[in-house]
């Protein structure tokens, strides 16, 4: 029990310490603390906070309008609106055409992947790759190379 009282000054001045420098530590932040700066709130109609861009497309006409602050760029070529917001861009046209030689007196078409033959003329055989494509004089010599006969 002696030992506990020996022990009770240095346990006192220990949390006394310990309390000091809380109520100082909580000062001292307090102090280097910025002040808080007064929060805005914006109202329904002022200029948004976040930059909208509303885009449209109709065939090789794009049109959109702009909201807020915001670069846009189509390519290298920056996008500046109208006084109220609004931009149009004209694409180029692409064209998807592909030009295919069929050989003379071929009237039948099949592709190297492919299991059946279409006429040369056909949709279906319009649709096969060039660079896939076997021709046929006739149906027999295409039934001969294990082709059948495609819808």
């Amino acid at each position: 029990m002696s030992g506990l009282r020996q022990l009770l000054p240095f346990i006192g001045a220990f949390l006394l310490t310990l309390l000091i420098g809380m109520l100082v530590g909580s000062v001292v932040t307090v102090r280097l603390r910025p002040p808080r700066e007064s929060l805005t709130l914006s109202s329904a109609s002022s200029t948004p906070t976040i930059p909208v861009v509303t885009i449209g497309r109709l065939g090789n006409d794009v049109r959109g309008q702009i909201t807020g602050t915001v670069r846009m760029f189509a390519g290298s070529h920056e996008i500046i609106p109208d006084a109220s917001g609004s931009f149009r861009i004209i694409l180029p046209t692409w064209s998807t055409d592909v030009t295919v030689t069929v050989p003379s007196g071929m009237r039948f078409v099949a592709s190297r992947k492919g299991k059946h033959y279409y006429p040369v003329l056909s949709t279906a055989g319009e649709r096969i790759a060039p660079e896939r494509r076997i021709y046929f004089a006739t149906e027999a010599e295409a039934r001969a190379a294990g082709y059948s006969a495609g819808k």
